[in-house]
């Protein structure tokens, strides 16, 4: 086999390694952009899903509470332990009536993702993330 032959088949083999990369990018591209719109559309059926519970508990005294306990001092702080009645349900948000133990009760306009059932366990102070340790 001369240089020249040789040269022509290295290039040609380039090429056809090159083409190979493109088509397996522009697959990869694909099946990325599919899986995106697929937790997109999860995102959103699971977001129904809690406007749906939230909705199940309108007019029911004591039925919701916050998700997450917040520091000492936040101006939220004190309804950590309250329970609500959801008055009402809009499109993003729940209008929430906070019954307030030795205080006047509070209404609020509280975020579908910021709300529980009352019978669920709160989560930890919002903002603080514990990650396991690593080795």
């Amino acid at each position: 086999m001369t240089i020249d032959q040789e040269h022509v088949k290295i290039e040609a083999r380039i090429a056809a390694l090159t083409e190979r990369i493109a088509t397996r990018s522009k697959r990869l591209t694909k099946l990325t952009t599919e899986q995106n719109e697929d937790n997109s559309a999860k995102s959103r059926l699971q977001e129904r899903l809690e406007v749906l519970a939230i909705k199940e508990l309108i007019g029911q005294p004591g039925a919701v509470r916050v998700k997450y306990r917040r520091p000492a001092g936040h101006r939220e702080a004190h309804l950590n332990d309250a329970l609500g009645k959801v008055e009402s349900v809009g499109r993003t948000r729940a209008s929430v009536m906070f019954h307030l133990d030795g205080r006047d009760d509070e209404q609020w306009r509280v975020p579908f993702d910021m709300l529980l059932k009352a019978t669920e366990k709160q989560g930890a102070d919002m903002g603080v993330v514990l990650l396991p340790a690593i080795d």
